[in-house]
């Protein structure tokens, strides 16, 4: 999904006439993602095509896969329906996973049948953290900030943004309560909040200027994930999030 999105900013920046049909290219790989992935059941994305065939993992969800901003461009550009109803379906999902603790916080996957939301236990897939706001969640308030004005999105990150706002710092992997894991700090974690308090600056003018400073001081740490994260922040918030 990243890269076709890239690939239509490409498009949009410097046409498809050269060397390289951007577009076309873009395309194809929406068109496999649907052909592949996409699950007519909860209308949403599978985490990955093998997925398919697992009863176990069928309907499993990662939530920094729901993307809003881009299925909604997704949509534009190939008047496929089904991208429609993925952004829909993405923007209830988060709602209500939003709305299920006080904290706002997001777990990192969950089961969604037709119209049915539940928890994985750890383990269920990736680690002990399956469960959590741990290293898959982590990106969920870039995801939602990212070239939206959309409400209900803001609403979402508004929630998190109080949270994390009252804490002494932004620590790695916290539980659904808001009690952190871990004792140590992450740009991985720190940067995507950056991102969604930016980008609601006129409510959390200090928060983000606390953490624009941390993501502009902070040293690379060699953890390709971390520095891709705090990277994309800062280009992100130099573009205004566009």
């Amino acid at each position: 999904m990243d890269i076709a999105y890239a690939l239509l900013m490409a498009d949009q920046k410097w046409g498809s006439t050269g060397n390289f049909n951007y577009k076309k290219i873009a395309t194809n790989i929406l068109s496999d993602l649907l052909k592949h992935n996409y699950n007519d059941e909860n209308e949403l994305l599978r985490v990955g095509n093998w997925a398919k065939n697992d009863e176990k993992y069928n309907n499993l969800i990662r939530t920094s896969d729901l993307i809003p901003s881009y299925f909604k461009k997704f949509y534009e550009v190939t008047n496929d329906k089904r991208w429609q109803k993925i952004y829909l379906k993405s923007i209830k999902v988060l709602k209500n996973l939003s709305g299920e603790n006080k904290t706002g916080l997001i777990p990192d996957f969950v089961f969604i049948t037709h119209n049915n939301i539940s928890s994985v236990s750890p383990n269920t897939f990736e680690s002990a953290n399956d469960d959590k706001y741990a290293w898959n969640a982590n990106r969920v308030p870039l995801r939602l900030a990212f070239n939206t004005s959309n409400k209900e999105l803001k609403n979402i990150n508004k929630k998190m943004l109080i949270f994390f706002n009252q804490q002494k710092s932004i620590k790695t992997v916290y539980s659904l309560d808001g009690h952190s894991a871990n004792n140590y700090s992450s740009m991985a974690f720190t940067a995507p909040i950056a991102v969604a308090a930016y980008q609601q600056k006129s409510e959390f003018k200090n928060f983000s200027n606390a953490l624009l400073e941390q993501v502009d001081s902070n040293d690379l740490s060699n953890s390709y994930y971390a520095d891709t994260l705090k990277v994309l922040a800062a280009l992100m918030i130099k573009n205004d999030l566009k």
